[in-house]
C-alpha cells in the first residue's frame, strides 16, 4: 500500500533536515522546481537526480508556502537516512521478538504493528525507545494490532530499558 502523500511525519533529532528547518507535518510541493506528488519522487529527486547538489524544497506548512534550503556540504554521500525525513503515514510493525524477554512473554509477534505504548500514539521507532527506556523497570501499557485485532498488555522493561524487539517502519 503506498501512501500518496508528500507529508513528512518525523523529522530526526540532529539530522540535516532538523537543522535545514523542516519540521513534522509540512508537505512538500517541490524539489529544486520539480513539482512532486508522492514520497517516492521526493526520494528520487534528493537521492538520485540532484545528488551532489544543494537541494531547494519549497513546502507548505499551515497554509503558507515557504522555502527551505539544504546546502550539499550537509548531505552525507550515501543510505536513504541521510536527510533525516520520514513519510507520514507510516506504522512501526516489530520485526523479530527475543526469546523469553519482556515483549515474548506478554505475547507480541514479528508483524505485530504497535498502536501506543502508556497511552502515547506510536508513528515512529524512537517514540519506541524514548518510552520504553524512560520506563526501565517500570510496567508499560502496549495496544497493538495484529491482522485487524487490537491487542493490550502490559510488559516491564529490564533495567538497561528494553523489551526485546527489534523494529522498523512500514507503510
Amino acid at each position: 500500500l503506498i501512501e500518496e502523500t508528500t507529508e513528512i511525519g518525523y523529522v530526526v533529532v540532529g539530522s540535516p533536515a532538523e537543522k535545514a528547518g523542516l519540521m513534522s507535518r509540512d508537505k512538500v510541493l517541490s524539489v529544486n522546481k520539480q513539482p512532486v506528488t508522492h514520497w517516492d519522487e521526493i526520494q528520487s529527486l534528493i537521492y538520485i537526480d540532484n545528488f551532489g547538489k544543494d537541494i531547494t524544497l519549497d513546502i507548505e506548512r499551515n497554509g503558507e508556502q515557504k522555502q527551505i534550503f539544504i546546502s550539499r556540504t550537509l548531505l552525507p554521500d550515501n543510505s536513504q537516512q541521510l536527510l533525516g525525513i520520514v513519510e507520514a503515514h507510516t506504522v512501526v510493525m516489530i520485526s523479530d521478538v527475543e526469546p523469553n524477554k519482556p515483549a515474548d512473554k506478554l505475547g507480541l509477534k514479528a508483524g505485530d504493528i504497535l498502536v501506543s505504548l502508556n497511552n502515547i500514539n506510536i508513528s515512529n521507532d524512537s517514540d519506541v525507545i524514548k518510552v520504553v527506556r524512560a520506563n526501565a523497570n517500570t510496567p508499560i501499557q502496549i495496544l497493538w494490532k495484529r491482522n485487524e485485532q487490537i491487542f493490550s498488555g502490559t510488559a516491564t522493561p529490564t533495567d538497561s530499558g528494553r523489551i526485546g524487539i527489534r523494529l522498523g517502519n512500514y507503510y
